[in-house]
């Protein structure tokens, strides 16, 4: 590639440090401040960007000025979740915001957003992982997204926003670092390109990237049912708590409609209930109630007691202390759980300790 003529570099901010930079980044540094050679050449470490744009999953990046280029393709990610990895000639250490969009069945308005400060320039590229939400789903709404994209934003504040700050403590805002700003100006006043724009409300610039839409790897989350626990579940050290009947069939439904069995047999089960019932064994019998018919709790509408159609429960008898509770989809019984108080679980605990409860039994209806 044939040098062309550098134009003298805009004033410094600081003139003591500006020496070192340039060194460190030769013609690269100055190419930055004012353009003047093909922008490839303006990464941090200029030997990963050509090499990865050589690639077909990228783009060809612009002639001039500063970019961010997104892969064709997602790779694999740790869990059900999937890695774009983003390739710029921003200086390295650039701190920057990174977002997604995580679409349901649709694409279109996303089911859930994230936002994030601050990922670095490492190497010509940045990182992001996505998490599909939709894993976390209700039973029939799990592994049902269309797809998910990203946003990187670089600007020359990148930590705009809000903090939880214990009483007394202090937070500094995580800021550029100085070489960066010596690079790319104090209000990064010299980006360029067709991905920069003015900052709202000030004066500035920003580089802002969304992607295109990626589809998920198949089967989206692993296993159809994601929250169902691995094949050695071990006991929770505890038992199901709730102040009423209400608050603790709240609990049982929660875990009930995201297919949470380890917790559910770990936790609220009784002790003598989960030991009368391996979990591998207890594993394969609910598994297959799930499956046969398929269960669909997707629709469901209701708030932390469970006490709304479509999906709710309803008491339908006593048993002694214990209670005989139907949980019913659409108005039809499909479960029906015994659930006893265990006023003694605890003999060491003090009153305002909320109380125990136990699912000590089950029939599947229907």
């Amino acid at each position: 590639m044939d040098e062309q003529p550098i134009e003298p570099a805009p004033k410094p901010r600081r003139g003591a440090k500006v020496a070192t930079i340039l060194v460190a980044f030769g013609v690269f540094a100055l190419a930055i401040a004012v353009f003047a050679v093909p922008a490839l050449r303006l990464s941090g470490d200029p030997t990963v960007a050509p090499q990865a744009v050589a690639s077909t999953s990228y783009p060809a990046p612009p002639p001039t000025g500063t970019w961010i280029l997104f892969p064709a393709e997602a790779s694999s990610g740790k869990g059900s979740g999937m890695e774009v990895v983003a390739l710029t000639n921003l200086p390295d250490g650039t701190l920057v915001r990174t977002g997604e969009s995580v679409y349901g069945p649709q694409v279109g308005e996303p089911d859930t957003q994230g936002y994030g400060c601050c990922s670095a320039v490492k190497g010509g590229s940045v990182v992001v992982g996505v998490g599909n939400q939709t894993c976390y789903g209700l039973v029939g709404d799990i592994g049902n997204s269309a797809g998910f994209a990203v946003t990187i934003t670089a600007s020359p504040e990148p930590d705009i926003f809000a903090h939880s700050v214990p009483f007394g403590g202090t937070y500094e805002p995580r800021t550029q670092p100085d070489d960066v700003l010596q690079l790319l100006g104090d209000h990064f006043q010299y980006l360029q390109g067709d991905q920069v724009r003015d900052l709202e409300g000030g004066p500035g610039k920003e580089l802002v990237a969304t992607s295109q839409n990626y589809t998920w790897s198949e089967p989206q989350c692993g296993d159809e049912f994601p929250l169902w626990g691995g094949a050695d579940c071990q006991p929770e050290r505890g038992q199901l708590q709730g102040d009423t009947l209400k608050d603790a069939m709240g609990e049982v439904m929660g875990a009930l409609t995201q297919a949470r069995m380890c917790e559910f047999w770990g936790l609220e089960l009784t002790e003598e209930a989960a030991a009368a019932h391996p979990w591998p064994a207890f594993s394969a019998e609910w598994r297959a109630w799930y499956t046969d018919p398929p269960k669909d709790f997707s629709d469901a509408n209701s708030d932390a007691a469970w006490d709304n159609p479509p999906v709710t429960w309803e008491v339908s008898g006593r048993d002694g202390d214990a209670y005989l509770v139907d949980v019913t989809d659409h108005g039809t019984p499909i479960l029906q759980l015994r659930i006893e108080p265990l006023p003694d679980y605890c003999p060491g605990c003090s009153k305002n300790v909320v109380p125990f409860w136990g699912v000590t039994d089950w029939t599947f209806l229907g």
